[in-house]
């Protein structure tokens, strides 16, 4: 669940959606792909890849696949992966699979494990003795 490798690609992809330093934005937002964070947003996120600048704040919950945080975010986490980097201030619930730390970043609040989702199958090709009953 934690690691403290350095080697994971800081941009998961090409940054789709840049909210620019100097810029507040308040409300709920979904988007897709990367999305970077200079200014400052006020509301819920959700999305693929969240980038938070130095400059970057969020007051409000985010829900992504992953989240690279440089700044500050006061609120709860949902993300399959978190790296907070040195100077980075995370401010809430944590729940993630994989959580990184440099030193140097603070948190404050509780982290817990995101469970993995589980699927039921259907197995039709077991015969009625493999199910635990007898053909009559």
């Amino acid at each position: 669940m934690f690691s403290s490798s350095s080697n994971k690609k800081e941009t998961p992809e090409a940054i789709t959606t840049i909210l620019g330093e100097g810029t507040e934005v308040t409300g709920d937002l979904v988007f897709k792909g990367s999305m970077r964070i200079d200014g400052q947003f006020d509301g819920n996120l959700t999305g693929d890849h969240l980038i938070i600048s130095a400059s970057g704040k969020v007051v409000g919950d985010v829900s992504a696949k992953s989240c690279i945080c440089h700044g500050q975010v006061t609120g709860n986490l949902s993300v399959d992966e978190l790296q907070v980097k040195k100077g980075g201030n995370v401010d809430g619930t944590i729940t993630t699979k994989d959580l990184s730390v440099e030193s140097g970043a603070f948190l404050d609040g509780e982290v817990k494990l995101k469970k993995k989702e589980l699927h039921v199958v259907d197995d039709k090709s077991k015969t009625a003795k493999d199910k635990g009953t007898v053909a009559k």
